[in-house]
Formats: C-alpha cells, structure tokens, sequence
C-alpha cells in the first residue's frame, strides 16, 4: 500500500513539474475572451491597434497581450469598466 501511495505522489509531482515548465515556455495564450474587466469588442480594438502597429516593437508594451487585464497595460486607461483614454506618446507605433 506505500509503495503505491509513493507511485501516486511521484505521478502527481510529475504532472506538476510539466505543468510549471509550460507555463514558463509561454504555454499560455492571450485571448480576449478571457477578459472580464472590458467589453471584448473593446479588446479586440486593442489587439488590433497592438497587432497592426508593430506593438512587439513599442518602446514600452509593458503587459500587453502578456494579461488578462487590458486596463494594466501600458497606456491604457479604463473606467466604468471601459476604455476610456489611450496613450502612446513617444511608443514608436508603426503602421
């Protein structure tokens, strides 16, 4: 009965070392669809302004796209659960 109790424990250590390591390697994607704190037309807007300026290039895309919380993302301002005001000043936006 040990023995199989300690096969169980190692089986469960296993799945959650694996589990960890692919979090770390970005297993995670963003989606809009798992946003609860803005309307996901709202997000998909922003997405779309990310995605269509060159957004990985930004001189600060802090969070973006690495959340489920679009109003924490560099830049971006909500309220009343909306956005309300954006900011890219000096963010080096392309396209």
């Amino acid at each position: 009965m040990i023995i199989i109790a300690k096969i169980v424990l190692f089986g469960v250590l296993v799945a959650l070392v694996i589990g960890m390591m692919a979090m770390v390697r970005g297993a995670w994607a963003f989606s809009c669809s798992d946003v609860t704190e803005i309307p996901q037309i709202e997000c998909e807007a922003l997405v779309a302004i990310y995605d269509g300026t060159g957004g990985d290039n930004w001189n600060n895309n802090t969070w973006w796209k690495d959340t489920n919380t679009p109003c924490s993302w560099y830049g971006v301002r909500c309220s009343n659960k909306h956005v309300d005001k954006i900011y890219f000043d000096f963010n080096y936006l392309v396209g």
